[in-house]
């Protein structure tokens, strides 16, 4: 789009700025903030996600951050090979369009990416040490790291695995092009 909406390219210095990083970072905050106005929208709107939010007093901002700061860094691993390695592959041989493929398989069982494998991937996989030898993951069928720290702990201690949060999976992607996932793969 900056090629586009600027016009023939004037010189290298002009070819050079349109691709000048705070104009890149600008557009991805802008609809990063997006993403993050819808999923709290979505939140206020739900009722079983209101009454979630009661039993276990968790702040709907708070959670819109986490899930988004939680999906962000799992882009960073799945850039470096670290998400989906088979069992008989060292770890680092993951897909590096690992989240996108699990959306796909999760789309074509008919199941919740958010329940059925974000949950899982997150609080089972990146938060689990009880794999930290061979880092497979039983449940996800694939090896993951273990990493530890509180970005991949269930907010508030929140029981992920009695809960059904049921984010509908057009809020990862669609075909308007503007879930979660989507916007993510627009950038590097």
């Amino acid at each position: 789009s900056q090629l586009i909406n600027l016009g023939k390219v004037k010189n290298f210095s002009d070819l050079h700025s349109r691709f000048d990083i705070e104009v890149v970072s600008e557009e991805f905050y802008e609809k990063y903030k997006n993403l993050y106005e819808k999923l709290v929208g979505y939140f206020e709107k739900d009722k079983n996600f209101n009454n979630f939010s009661k039993k276990y007093k968790v702040n709907i901002n708070l959670l819109s951050k986490k899930i988004l700061g939680q999906i962000t860094f799992c882009y960073f691993l799945q850039k470096k090979g670290w998400l989906g390695a088979k069992k008989n592959e060292d770890f680092y041989k993951g897909s590096k369009n690992f989240l996108r493929e699990k959306f796909n398989d999760v789309i074509k069982e008919k199941k919740n990416y958010f329940n059925d494998f974000l949950e899982y991937l997150f609080y089972d996989g990146l938060n689990n040490d009880k794999n930290i030898e061979n880092f497979f993951n039983v449940n996800l069928n694939c090896k993951i790291p273990f990493l530890n720290g509180g970005l991949f702990e269930p907010l508030n201690d929140y029981k992920w695995k009695e809960e059904n949060l049921n984010i509908p999976n057009t809020l990862f992607s669609n075909e308007n092009g503007n879930g979660i996932l989507d916007v993510f793969e627009l950038f590097n």
